[in-house]
């Protein structure tokens, strides 16, 4: 078959080694190479078009088609999407979009070359796009959906397949006709020279014109065949299809003299399938497709017999990898095209004969890696197709565990598959009366290999535990213990060699056992783990007889061999068996026996394993289940075999009663909180009487001091939960004052616990009043002013803490508890000024109240945290003057949204976006007007984006230009809008209207928002002096707002840095540019709270206006600011601190001592006859320098350590000679007196010129309650 490769298609397919290069660098060889690549990209042939794309790009072609390039791109991400990395999705599709927009626009306008056309739009591209389209609704690979698609979709899926079906039938039969009208040359080729060059190119140019003929009906036939076998299962009548496919294979043509198109695929395989092994798999799959419509032309063996050839395909003669690869491939589609055949012929003996098939692969797989999961990433894809098809074969022959089995074993390899997506929606997938709602348990056990065994279970727990349905979470781990039953047997049946043993055996057991357990079924579970330990016991006992080390033992750095934690050993398996049956013992005391036995079998794997360390860990695992109870009845046996670890046992006990407590307050069970509390004051006295006994003895070893310290320090913890319990929390926070802060408990985790603790009693104080608080003012001032007391303590015992080990959660935990109490305080502050009833006094603490919860929470927030809360931290802490940790926020949001694929369409391209949920949402006429509108101010076409950006504000298009924000605003008055209608509006459609409208919501918010987090970035970035980071995101905000002033700030600042560099210097008339915007911005920006804007602005129209030689502007402004005191010395500052002499003067941020140097610069300047009326010093602290602002006739200045009367350590600036007045209660800062601009040469603010800081109003932070941390 290989002699007749030559420069053609195939060539590229599989890449023969040593040839002449196809291509020259010439126009027309570039086009004709495009054609050749695009046809591979059509083909489905990714490892040679990734090769020739390369080679494309390389070969040095003209660059005189500018949409060539992109056409090809658009292909192959339009052909390949699927199976390119899960990790570039989103940005592939938002490219996808952002090209496929791009080129219809231009292939509209007629601007594209004909080759350029011929790619785009010719070849069947039409039917690829609609493929595509119907594979989002009903994918081939896919499962159903669990959720019946809506009459909405069905219909449409119906109208697609109908189109396609007829494009299918028109392409085919003009590509037949072109073949026919080529048979005069074809029937010549024979004449030629055996093995001729002239015959290579007829043979390649007959083979390439089939090829090309059978690609468009090859992929509709993806889409129909899939609709006319499993419609039913989305919803959709399959008879039009079938009808469809069956006229298309079945019709006798007249134009073929009366002969069908399943002869002409017949013939073409007969003719010339032995030519090229594409034409055979094409032809076999089609031939099987026309078979189970009816066609009379072909015979089962007939395709059995095609595609078994390609299957069979001989892989060994290449040596290349990636055609190697692509040999592999041809085999998977071969075998994927087998079994699919088999399936769709849909009855008793196919599905078996593809089982079959399915075992001849599996057989083959045991000595050619190449067919295994996980060996070749590059076809990956086209052997996870593979696997579920042979899944679908199992489950339409009722063998639901051997389906689940395969799809579990594809979902779980390592790699990730790109198919495995697919495989677990198999998994959960449950077909009306299927095998897979049988139960898996019932199924006769057959031997599996033990390592697949593992894969798999594991792949069913992992669904389990990602299920909310109890229901099908059980089934998931019935399965899992299917397959590990099946596992055991392998095991025992030899299927794994010593090796394999050693690594598996254990695991198979273990993760057994644990199977059960997590049903519940804790009878199994001790039974499954007491034999795999009982076989892994005669195993040791063999190596001890073979005079062999243990193999899960290793030798340690003392030269010792001990058990290796690294892997599961039999130790580990032998322990389980001894945890479940002391937990089985705790729930049913006539299990002794059987803990006994347990007890025997661990000793018998490690002697040394049972002592007081695993009985400890014992009752510990108690607690952690939540048998308080049982781990309390423990204990009492322990202290009476250990007497003298009484300390342990009364701590242990301590946190026994302390977490019942905390569960019987949510159950509501006072009785036994009344009990359980007196118990433990009476427990507390009594060791509080025996510890200070003990104390007293003389001679007392420090070790032993220290166990009685931490005792004592128990029973304060032990208090306290005692008073939550029983509700006094008041008492708590008295009880946890600055005092005990200072004196935490040594023991780092008694203290974490007393903090969690603290902030616990907070929370539920202000829970258990918070309807009176938000209808009393009073009563809620009073509350924030303990909250704050709270806050300050326990910030000062988080910062001793934070660090120390295994009490991370714990503050965490804290934090989060204490976060909560303040932003829901923060929410009844909000009300209460609505409604007036707000004084000054309560309104100032919210500011209080957001800054304790951004310091509270922040610590937490990863990127698994909400956007939402993560974007209320970011402008939290911005607000409050923490710009830095603000700017880590908000980089950390920006950076999440960009992986939000919805949010990434929208970004690239967002009209199909908005008409999908218009769709949905117009088809009520109520609603037409008022969503317009909103659709209107979500997005700008490109037409009118330039028009607003280009023309006079009198010439504006009609529709609304974009204001996502005013869009946003919009949604929250059309929510009213259907709540008043929602009475005259059919349930299932209004549901689908409200999910319609939350979901353009939650995207045009995410879009504002993430505008509002790149704005304060650059902004960050720019104040910190980190030009050349905020410059792109400053750029990007131009584009997206070109008419916003402060957006126009990145031409301002390119055009100061090229004057700056003056290589060359901008023209004048670029400066006058630069210094009329600026001068807008800085009038924008004049009495807001954005100070540093402001002054940067009005540095900048002055250092413009000295590259001008305006120096009177210059002259007059820096009199005026001498004059009137009010240059930025004194605006751009910071609260002073505790000690600070009132003549210096702490700069706000970095930016600010930047402008001000900057500023001062300006006096230097030739022609500025001003003198500065303040400096930059400055003072070393803790060995750094620190600049500070102070007048020009201040005295020298230095840096001195003190403590504040709150014993918070500081660092004062005070004068050298000192001058400076010893400190007493700081006072405020005296408000900067009001700015007042001296005339010049500035332009008037813009009408329009929008708030500099608007942002979107629903940034809340998701108000759910922390894990609760133990």
């Amino acid at each position: 078959m290989l002699k007749y490769l030559s420069p053609t298609l195939l060539s590229l397919v599989l890449g023969a080694a040593g040839m002449v290069p196809l291509w020259s660098a010439t126009a027309d060889e570039r086009d004709q190479h495009a054609i050749a690549v695009a046809k591979l990209m059509t083909s489905k042939m990714r490892l040679p078009a990734d090769r020739q794309l390369k080679e494309y790009k390389e070969s040095g072609y003209p660059a005189n088609d500018a949409y060539l390039d992109k056409i090809l791109r658009y292909t192959f991400l339009d052909q390949f999407l699927a199976d390119l990395p899960e990790a570039e999705k989103a940005k592939n599709e938002a490219e996808l979009k952002a090209l496929r927009a791009e080129l219809e626009a231009t292939l509209k306008s007629n601007k594209l070359s004909p080759v350029a056309k011929q790619i785009f739009s010719g070849g069947g591209g039409s039917s690829t796009r609609m493929v595509n389209e119907i594979a989002k609704l009903m994918h081939p690979d896919g499962a159903p959906p669990l959720v019946p698609m809506g009459a909405e979709k069905i219909q449409s899926l119906a109208r697609l397949l109908d189109v396609l079906g007829k494009q299918a039938e028109e392409d085919f039969k003009a590509a037949v006709d072109k073949v026919r009208a080529n048979k005069a040359a074809e029937d010549k080729i024979w004449d030629l020279p055996e093995g001729g060059k002239e015959q290579q190119e007829a043979i390649n140019g007959g083979v390439e014109m089939r090829l090309e003929a059978m690609r468009p009906l090859t992929v509709a036939m993806l889409a129909l065949r899939d609709a006319a076998h499993r419609g039913k299962d989305f919803g959709l009548d399959p008879a039009p299809v079938q009808a469809q496919i069956k006229k298309m294979f079945t019709s006798e043509r007249p134009e073929l003299e009366k002969k069908t198109w399943t002869d002409v695929l017949a013939a073409w395989d007969f003719e010339w399938g032995e030519f090229n092994p594409y034409i055979s798999i094409n032809c076999g799959t089609l031939l099987g497709d026309a078979l189970v419509a009816g066609a009379k032309g072909v015979k089962e063996e007939d395709v059995e017999g095609i595609l078994q050839k390609v299957a069979d395909f001989n892989t060994k003669e290449f040596r290349d990898p990636n055609v190697r690869a692509e040999a592999y491939r041809l085999k998977f589609q071969a075998w994927t095209s087998l079994l699919r055949y088999r399936l769709l012929q849909n009855n008793t003996r196919s599905f078996n004969r593809g089982w079959a098939a399915w075992q001849d692969f599996q057989n083959r797989a045991k000595t050619d890696e190449g067919l295994r999961l996980g060996q070749v990433p590059k076809i990956a894809s086209d052997l996870g197709k593979l696997y579920i098809m042979a899944g679908r074969i199992a489950q339409a022959k009722g063998d639901s565990t051997s389906a689940g089995a395969l799809w579990a074993e594809l979902s779980g390899t390592k790699p990730a598959n790109p198919l495995g997506h697919y495989a677990k929606g198999w998994l959960i997938y449950k077909p009306d009366g299927g095998g897979l709602s049988d139960n898996p348990w019932s199924l006769p056990p057959l031997a599996m290999d033990p390592e697949k065994a593992l894969i798999t279970a594991r792949a069913f727990m992992g669904e389990a535990n990602s299920t909310a349905d109890p229901y099908q979470a059980r089934q998931n781990y019935i399965k899992a213990a299917v397959a590990l039953r099946n596992g055991v047997l392998g095991i025992n049946s030899g299927l794994l060699d010593e090796k394999g043993y050693i690594e598996f055996a254990p695991q198979v057991y273990q993760v057994y056992g644990y199977v059960f357990y997590k049903m519940d079924m804790r009878h199994h579970a001790v039974v499954a783990a007491m034999d795999g330990a009982r076989a892994l016991g005669a195993k040791l006992k063999w190596y001890a007889e073979q005079k062999k080390p243990n193999p899960w033992q290793k030798t340690n750095a003392d030269g010792k061999r001990v058990w290796d934690d690294a892997r599961v050993t039999p130790l580990r398996v032998a322990n389980d068996a001894e945890i479940y049956a002391n937990r089985l013992k705790s729930r049913d005391p006539n299990t002794q026996s059987l803990y006994s036995q347990a007890i025997d079998l661990l000793k018998s794997i490690d002697p040394d394993a049972v002592n007081d360390t695993l009985k400890r860990s014992q009752m510990i695992s108690l607690l952690g289940e939540g048998d308080f109870e049982g781990g309390l009845r423990e204990a009492e046996s322990f202290l009476r075999e250990y007497p003298e670890q009484y300390l342990w046992i009364f701590t242990f006990k301590n946190s026994a009663v302390s977490q019942w407590l905390d569960k019987l307050s949510k159950d509501g069970d006072k009785a036994k909180i009344t009990s359980l509390s007196e118990q433990l004051a009476k427990d507390n006295q009594a060791m509080a009487k025996r510890i200070g006994e003990e104390l007293t003895k003389p001679g007392l070893a420090e070790n032993r001091k220290r166990e009685l310290e931490r005792a004592r320090t128990t029973i304060k913890v032990s208090e306290i939960d005692n008073l939550i319990a029983n509700k006094k929390y008041e008492e708590v926070i008295k009880k946890v004052d600055a005092e005990a802060i200072r004196n935490l408990p040594s023991e780092d985790l008694l203290a974490a616990s007393m903090l969690r603790k603290l902030a616990k009693a907070t929370f539920e104080w202000h829970e258990s009043r918070k309807d009176t608080l938000a209808k009393d003012p009073a009563a809620l001032l009073a509350a924030l002013k303990t909250y704050e007391t709270v806050y300050q303590n326990l910030d000062r015992g988080i910062g001793k803490l934070r660090g120390k080990s295994g009490v991370e959660n714990t503050l965490d935990a804290a934090g989060q508890m204490l976060a909560i109490v303040f932003t829901r305080s923060v929410g009844m502050i909000a009300k209460l000024q609505q409604a007036g009833n707000a004084s000054g006094d309560l309104v100032a603490m919210a500011e209080v109240a957001n800054r304790a919860f951004a310091d509270l929470y922040e610590p937490t927030v990863d990127d698994k945290t909400p956007t939402a809360n993560i974007l209320f931290i970011a402008r939290t802490l911005w607000e409050v003057e923490e710009k830095q940790r603000a700017a880590k926020q908000f980089a950390r949001f920006i950076a999440l949204n960009d992986k939000d694929p919805e949010v990434a369409a929208f970004r690239a391209d967002p009209k199909p976006f908005v008409e999908k949920h218009s769709a949905v949402i117009n088809a009520r006429g109520e609603f037409r007007k008022a969503w317009e509108e909103i659709a209107d101010l979500s997005w700008d076409s490109a037409e009118d984006a330039q028009a607003y950006n280009t023309l006079p504000k009198d010439n504006w298009p009609p529709r609304q230009r974009r204001d996502l924000i005013q869009a946003l605003n919009k949604i929250g008055d059309f929510r009213k809008l259907m709540a008043t209608n929602k009475a005259v509006i059919a349930p299932d459609q209004f549901k689908q209207i409200d999910a319609a409208v939350d979901a353009f919501h939650a995207v045009i918010s995410a879009r504002a928002n993430q505008n509002l987090a790149k704005v304060r970035l650059a902004a960050y970035y720019r104040e910190s002096n980190q030009f050349e980071k905020a410059l792109p995101l400053l750029d990007e905000m131009y584009k997206e707002d070109p008419l916003s002033l402060d957006n126009q700030m990145a031409l301002v600042l390119v055009t100061y840095k090229a004057a700056l560099e003056g290589n060359p210097m901008p023209p004048k008339e670029d400066l006058q540019k630069a210094r009329g915007v600026v001068a807008e911005i800085r009038n924008a920006k004049n009495n807001t709270t954005d100070k540093i804007g402001y002054w940067e602005a009005y540095t900048l129209v002055l250092e413009f206006s000295v590259m001008l030689n305006d120096n009177k502007v210059v002259n007059d402004t820096l009199s005026f600011l001498r004059r009137n005191r009010s240059d930025m010395s004194r605006d751009l500052i910071a609260p002073a601190q505790w000690g600070d002499d009132k003549r210096a003067r702490r700069p706000m941020n970095a930016l600010s001592v930047i402008l001000a140097k900057r500023f001062l610069d300006l006096y230097s300047k030739q022609g500025v006859t001003e003198k500065a009326a303040f400096k930059v010093v400055e003072v070393t602290v803790n060995g750094e320098p620190m600049a500070i602002f102070a007048n020009t006739d201040a005295p020298e200045f230095t840096a001195k350590p003190m403590t504040t009367p709150d014993d918070d350590e500081v660092v004062a600036i005070i004068a050298a000679d000192g001058s400076t007045p010893p400190p007493v209660k700081a006072e405020p800062p005296k408000p900067a007196e009001p700015r007042e601009d001296p005339a010049d040469a500035k332009p008037k603010p813009a009408a329009d010129a929008k708030p500099a800081d608007a942002k979107p109003a629903d940034a809340k932070p998701a108000d759910a309650k922390p894990a609760e941390t133990k």
